[in-house]
């Protein structure tokens, strides 16, 4: 069985490896190492996530960041799987099944790289967080039964962990703490003493993350004036409701899903019931219940292939056809729900003894809650996120075939991780032929771009080569002394050249556009800065672009644009399909050169 979850995981984790240093995605990306490197000129910001990975600005490498951001969520997914397993089984695992659980972890991780954005996003760290806190109370439960310890270490790191989750989700500890707190104490039941002194460690832990973030990036405070500031931000773009908004089309989702060809998912719901409630099964019934298992698993393979997900699209339109994410991620739901409301059902209904399923089903609520607390407050289709975090609830599925049925469900276990290395074969197969916002698939990002800043080992297609080139062949154009100017981007859509020519991102790190409320963000920050930054700034323009910002907000610093400004290149951007004119004030010009990667449009 081991030799069954290695073979797929490694596959998977050179795929992702190999690919990590391809492509470079200009609105998210930029916005990501903006509020990582240009934290403290920014002051229009709710999630916290630059102050959290701070720690690792010491490094510019895109590569290094996406490194650690890909080693984390693996180690975070496999000390979850790890301390699932020891909670459910009740034992140490063996060797050989702590490599399962490392392999295991590849499978879980790789689902997060679907749309391919490896970078430290607030997804990728509040999602690793997440891992390491949901596992820590699993330990803590287990710890607190077995010996007369009040966990310190335990505490101190998850107090530790606590405020960097919130500064990034700041709805996932209440979400996780709704679950994990009943959680440990229903299941280790301490004593008052032990009690206090765990709450009194836990507490010390977020004192000392407090202390450390003091000392090492801003003090507290600082942080709070920042998301004072940020929820300014949500309203001039009218995005305060995005938790209702979330809300009201997560539902809408279910809905359709639910109600057209709601019978395509009944082989999964009645499998992820029979997994969870094995302990339930009469041995006698054990290999009868495993041939009931591969005949659900086929049947749901047969159930997707003609209901919504459309996986015949894999076959009939062989490269570029992709399922839709969004029927999976509420076929994944729906066996994680089906199996939390049907087996306390069953077990009280056979008056089953509570140890044979109340372990296993608070992990999978643990795990679902997880999931959850990854998305939720978000405007975004929270269906399709799902699917991104849904790996770790895979690898519990799997833990729960491998370690607790103790070999009886053999080979519904085999069908289940192939289809598991199916699932994830899928999400690879999307990153690499639809990168998020890339003009091209994955195979075309092999030109280095060495000398731009955080590019070593990257690699990028030859027109985003091309455009990289022009944009930091400015650097010359850089004041020898003092501070580098502030970037205005009127394009609303290239934080990232901010980013590789080192200039300052004042107030927010992206003025994006397209949004209702994006000219008002625009205008109000552009406003609020003082006449000399406004006046030093350049300009990025992208004339070609619809729902770009209007400058006219720069005549209140006595600014006319373009009168008051030069040009100094011009190049083209397939990312925005325009266009790009860089500008800067008349005082800092000199005379204009076309990009040497212009193409015969921009001539």
């Amino acid at each position: 069985m081991v030799l069954t979850t290695l073979l797929p995981s490694v596959a998977m984790a050179l795929a992702v490896l190999y690919l990590l240093p391809r492509g470079v995605e200009f609105s998210d990306t930029g916005f990501y190492y903006n509020s990582i490197f240009n934290l403290r000129e920014i002051d229009m910001q709710t999630t916290q996530f630059g102050v959290v990975w701070h720690v690792f600005s010491f490094s510019e490498s895109f590569l290094f960041h996406r490194i650690a951001v890909f080693v984390l969520i693996w180690a975070g997914a496999y000390f979850l799987i790890r301390q699932s397993h020891e909670f459910c089984v009740g034992s140490t695992p063996s060797h050989l099944t702590e490599a399962s659980h490392v392999f295991l972890a590849g499978l879980a991780v790789t689902p997060f790289y679907r749309n391919w954005v490896p970078d430290p996003s607030y997804n990728a760290i509040g999602y690793i967080l997440l891992l390491m806190v949901t596992a820590l109370a699993l330990r803590v439960s287990v710890r607190l039964r077995r010996s007369d310890t009040c966990c310190r270490t335990e505490m101190l790191v998850t107090g530790s962990l606590l405020i960097p989750l919130f500064l990034t989700r700041p709805l996932a500890p209440l979400i996780i703490a709704l679950v994990a707190v009943p959680l440990v104490l229903g299941f280790s039941r301490p004593d008052l003493p032990r009690l206090a002194k765990a709450a009194g460690w836990l507490l010390a832990g977020v004192a000392g993350y407090l202390v450390f973030q003091t000392l090492t990036v801003e003090p507290p405070w600082t942080t709070l004036e920042r998301i004072d500031g940020g929820l300014e931000r949500r309203v001039l773009l009218e995005r305060d409701g995005a938790l209702g908004r979330g809300l009201e089309r997560f539902f809408e989702d279910i809905s359709t899903f639910g109600g057209r060809d709601w019978a395509t998912y009944l082989p999964l719901a009645a499998f992820a019931a029979l997994v969870l409630g094995r302990n339930l099964i009469p041995p006698a019934l054990s290999r009868t219940s495993d041939w009931v298992g591969v005949a659900l698993l086929l049947g749901a393979v047969l159930s997707l292939a003609f209901g919504p997900t459309d996986l015949r699209a894999l076959y009939t339109q062989a490269w570029s056809g992709s399922p839709d994410f969004g029927a999976m991620g509420f076929a994944i739901l729906v066996c994680a729900v089906s199996a939390l409301v049907l087996i306390p059902v069953i077990a009280l209904w056979r008056r089953a003894p509570f140890d044979h399923w109340l372990r296993d089903w608070a992990v999978l609520l643990a795990t679902l809650a997880l999931c959850v607390a990854a998305f939720f407050g978000t405007g975004s289709n929270w269906l399709v996120k799902f699917q991104f975090f849904a790996g770790t609830l895979i690898g519990l599925f799997a833990i729960f075939l491998i370690a607790g049925s103790g070999g009886r469900l053999w080979k519904s276990t085999a069908i289940f991780l192939l289809l598991a290395f199916a699932y994830v074969f899928l999400s690879m197969k999307h990153a690499y032929q639809l990168p998020y916002r890339l003009p091209s698939d994955l195979s075309t990002q092999s030109e280095p771009v060495e000398s731009a800043r955080g590019m070593t080992f990257m690699r990028v297609d030859p027109s985003t080569r091309g455009f990289i080139e022009d944009i930091t062949s400015l650097q010359e154009r850089l004041p020898e002394a003092g501070p580098n100017p502030a970037l205005i981007d009127l394009s609303g859509r290239l934080p990232m050249v901010a980013f590789l020519l080192d200039l300052s991102t004042p107030r927010t790190p992206w003025a994006l556009s397209g949004y209702s409320g994006s000219q008002a963000l625009f205008d109000h920050t552009i406003a609020s800065l003082d006449r000399a930054t406004v006046r030093n700034a350049w300009v990025l323009q992208s004339p070609a672009r619809e729902n770009s910002h209007d400058p006219a907000v720069l005549a209140r610093h006595g600014l006319t644009f373009p009168d008051d400004y030069e040009a100094v290149l011009e190049t083209w951007s397939d990312y925005v399909q325009s266009p790009i004119i860089i500008w800067i004030p008349l005082q800092n010009a000199e005379p204009r050169a076309n990009g040497a990667g212009s193409t015969e449009q921009d001539q």
